[in-house]
């Protein structure tokens, strides 16, 4: 069965402490977006911090979205699949303190300008040699905790979270060869940007991860799934095979197999809707499972669309990337995550993390952030020298998304500020 309701955890548990940074890093990083979406408006407000121009904090707050943000809630949901709920042992909190900590000292090497200039993959000397202690000791930390509930542990579940945990262990060490700057990934010769198979690939794995979130939740089904539904996940490892028959080196946007792999992708939201709309979840969280699949079925269908050629030849390099990877961070996998820490944090972060208002500051300003960079990489696809003349239509839009990421930012606060643990109240004292 799924968390009850009623429970709150313990304020000072992993699970809990694990969602107070995640929020609290996304509270940076949105504040970091925000100065730069301002100096792109006013861009002599760069001098107030100069040297830390746009620049430095350009991979400040992608990482502290990616490796901030968007990771520590699956390091949550992992702590909660390997321990028992409301766990506050140190070795837990280490890990989720570690891995803040390595962030943390990661920005500090990118604000002094020192980065390969990899996309999300800027860990340099120290910087890199910290974040992959930091995902060495989560793994330790969560063997330590298959090796504290295994006596406990049916079958089943020593087994799917022993192959979890085997599959994690390469991690670490991946991370550091991915991030050297004498490796380069395969491109598309023609666009400079992704492949058709990469992008097949690593969308893959992520709908292999949301069909195995609700097992981790422990969550149940509302009913028995038919067995259509529950031949779902099966369907991943047909489609693996197909990627696999997908030139994986150096390919083109004009392949037709590049073309007929990633449109492949189409079938899953379908069917994630299906296999996910059967599970039980809390209050609160359909309205985030709502936004995740309207945001997925966006990006699936435009991702394809943006990638055909000749859209592809005039959109490269252009804002409406920018704005495709904010539907995909900000929109479709902000929305995942919520769900997951929703689940993960029952009682009165959960009442948080599910308010209505909140949620609708979040999701308008997202959408209108989108809608603002896809217009203006439209300009740019039919005028490429636009952003360097006077322009009052571009202007605009970039006031509509400083505008919008200030709306995003607020809502952030919020959650963060609400998921504070709660002082006890101090007694008045007795009258004499």
């Amino acid at each position: 069965m799924g968390p009850s309701p009623h429970c709150e955890p313990s304020p000072d548990s992993s699970v809990a402490l694990a969602t107070r940074h995640a929020l609290g890093w996304m509270l940076f990083a949105n504040a970091a977006g925000v100065w730069m979406a301002l100096s792109l408006v006013w861009p002599r407000l760069g001098d107030v911090l100069s040297p830390l121009g746009y620049g430095r904090w350009a991979p400040v707050h992608l990482n502290a979205q990616l490796y901030g943000w968007c990771a520590l809630p699956l390091v949550a949901l992992l702590l909660r699949a390997y321990f028992p709920s409301g766990y506050t042992g140190a070795d837990a909190r280490l890990a989720v303190t570690g891995w803040s900590a390595a962030l943390a000292f990661g920005c500090v090497y990118w604000l002094a300008g020192r980065t390969s200039g990899k996309l999300f993959m800027d860990w340099q000397g120290a910087a890199r040699v910290g974040f992959s202690a930091a995902l060495a000791l989560l793994a330790v930390v969560l063997g330590a905790g298959l090796v504290r509930r295994w006596p406990r542990e049916g079958r089943a579940g020593r087994v799917w979270r022993l192959a979890l945990l085997l599959a994690l262990l390469p991690v670490p060490g991946l991370m550091a060869w991915a991030a050297s700057p004498r490796l380069y990934p395969t491109i598309n010769p023609d666009s400079g940007g992704a492949t058709g198979s990469s992008l097949l690939g690593s969308t893959l794995v992520l709908v292999g991860i949301f069909l195995f979130t609700p097992r981790l939740l422990e969550l149940p089904r509302r009913t028995p799934a038919p067995p259509a539904v529950r031949a779902i996940p099966w369907l991943l490892a047909p489609h693996f095979a197909l990627y696999a028959f997908v030139e994986r080196g150096d390919s083109s946007h004009h392949s037709a197999l590049q073309i007929v792999g990633l449109f492949s992708l189409w079938i899953w939201p379908p069917l994630l809707v299906a296999f996910l709309r059967g599970v039980l979840w809390p209050e609160g969280a359909r309205r985030w499972l709502f936004a995740f699949a309207a945001w997925g079925v966006f990006l699936t269908v435009s991702a394809c669309l943006m990638f055909l050629p000749g859209w592809l030849d005039r959109g490269k390099f252009t804002q409406a990337f920018v704005g495709h990877t904010h539907a995909a961070m900000a929109g479709m996998l902000t929305s995942y995550l919520m769900l997951v820490l929703l689940c993960l944090n029952p009682g009165r972060i959960a009442a948080a993390l599910g308010a209505p208002r909140a949620f609708a500051v979040w999701q308008t300003g997202c959408l209108l952030h989108v809608a603002a960079l896809l217009l203006a990489g439209g300009l740019e696809g039919v005028h490429p020298g636009i952003l360097f003349s006077p322009n009052r239509g571009m202007d605009a839009l970039m006031v509509l998304r400083a505008v919008a990421g200030l709306a995003m930012l607020e809502a952030s606060a919020r959650w963060w500020r609400l998921v504070q643990p709660q002082r006890p109240l101090t007694p008045a004292p007795e009258p004499l």
